[in-house]
């Protein structure tokens, strides 16, 4: 049986969650607002952020998660370049551009537009302040466009409880304020939206909104916890081409964009935090269930930051040995000592990572082998404490800190000689 067309699935889930909430809204409204979501996840340069992951996120929730989920990434502005037409006609009056930064228009009138209102408290923002591109810019649009698109179709209360989820899903955001979480901080917003619109909300009630935008969060993030750390990195590279449009033209797929797409990827895996991916809020989640999300995260980032980072050797190797294009090293395989039994530790990163380069990721496999090939060799013939610190050499040498010539003293003696030998004989 084939999978139902995405509109059709989002329409059928819209008025699901309409008829659960009490909300009124035609078969025509409804499919105008399932197509404006399908065409604005559909666009040209996405390949994580698709219609699929919407639809996963709005499994096992109740109305008001499957409504924010459908519309927590309708706009992406750095993967769209921009906002779509069709969203951009619900939002335009509320905001504007200037110098590559998206604002919230200064208007005091606008400002008793309850939509418009209810975005700016529950998201914290001020009028006339500069959206932040890499921490709010998309969530807070996408709420403002759901809040425009479901105004006369939703109760007030409902729609503040969605705009709530959406805002959640801001991801990797520390503490701020005084120490307050960033759920603690959307709890003592709702309290001030409970004030403004007389909602009459209990205390109580106001902390289950919150565990449930927690609930969605954490979900909007759950390939961190896999159990898997192919799963993991299978995800993690479907990313790559969103923000690296170049990857997606295998026409100028070039080892340029390869090594710029992978130094991205590598600084935002080791830069990032563990525990700032998951949210908790009272007992959401439970403290053993939080530890070991916590748990699993570190070790997925361990493994990803060892993958991409080693990854980056042979890219450096060839630059540094000034070897000609790749395609000529069609025969490196006879030449490196690779084996098929290494003395790994149980369960340790490195024997993770050797598997996975064996496997292969995404638009990587189609790349050029003999990058994993060689990666595969320095993880098998060097520990950690040798690889780390070649990493992050390498990283210096791509960007032009140090000479090649200091790159490659620093490569193990061992390591260097085997290089060199292969590249002569395989190029």
């Amino acid at each position: 049986m084939n999978d139902p067309d995405p509109i059709d699935r989002c329409q059928q889930l819209l008025a699901r969650s309409f008829i659960n909430l009490r909300a009124e809204a035609s078969k025509e409204q409804t499919q105008v607002i399932a197509k404006l979501i399908i065409h604005s996840m559909s666009g040209a340069w996405r390949s994580f952020h698709t219609p699929t992951h919407i639809f996963e996120l709005a499994r096992d929730g109740d109305s008001i998660e499957v409504l924010a989920a459908l519309f927590h990434d309708t706009v992406y502005v750095q993967v769209d370049e921009g906002i779509p037409d069709s969203i951009l006609q619900y939002i335009s009056p509320y905001i504007y551009e200037d110098l590559q930064l998206i604002y919230i228009v200064n208007n005091l009138e606008l400002f008793e537009d309850p939509c418009f209102r209810l975005c700016l408290v529950i998201f914290g923002y001020q009028l006339g302040q500069a959206l932040p591109s890499m921490g709010g810019q998309n969530e807070f649009l996408s709420a403002l466009f759901a809040a425009k698109a479901l105004e006369h179709i939703l109760p007030t209360q409902a729609l503040a409880q969605v705009l709530a989820c959406i805002e959640a899903t801001i991801p990797f955001r520390s503490h701020e304020r005084g120490g307050l979480t960033c759920s603690e901080q959307l709890f003592v917003r709702l309290q001030e939206i409970n004030i403004l619109f007389n909602f009459s909300w209990p205390v109580q009630d106001v902390g289950l909104m919150v565990k449930r935008s927690v609930r969605l969060s954490n979900r909007d993030v759950e390939n961190f916890s896999s159990e898997s750390p192919a799963l993991f990195l299978e995800l993690t590279w479907s990313l790559i081409p969103e923000l690296n449009h170049q990857l997606k033209n295998l026409e100028i797929y070039s080892t340029k964009y390869y090594v710029l797409a992978l130094q991205r990827m590598e600084s935002f895996m080791s830069l990032l935090s563990h525990d700032l991916i998951f949210k908790r809020y009272d007992d959401e989640p439970s403290e053993v269930k939080f530890n070991e999300m916590l748990r699993k995260a570190q070790k997925n980032l361990e493994i990803a930051r060892l993958y991409l980072g080693v990854k980056l050797i042979p890219l450096a190797l060839k630059e540094a040995f000034s070897l000609p294009d790749s395609s000529l090293l069609k025969c490196l395989d006879r030449f490196l000592p690779i084996e098929t039994n290494y003395d790994f530790p149980n369960e340790s990163i490195e024997s993770t990572v050797f598997d996975l380069l064996k496997r292969g990721s995404g638009f990587d496999s189609n790349f050029d082998p003999s990058n994993s090939l060689i990666a595969r060799y320095i993880i098998a013939v060097a520990d950690l404490e040798q690889v780390r610190p070649l990493i992050s050499m390498t990283k210096s040498f791509l960007i032009g800190d140090i000479s090649a010539e200091d790159f490659l003293n620093a490569l193990p003696g061992d390591i260097y000689s085997t290089m060199s030998e292969a590249f002569v004989l395989s190029s």
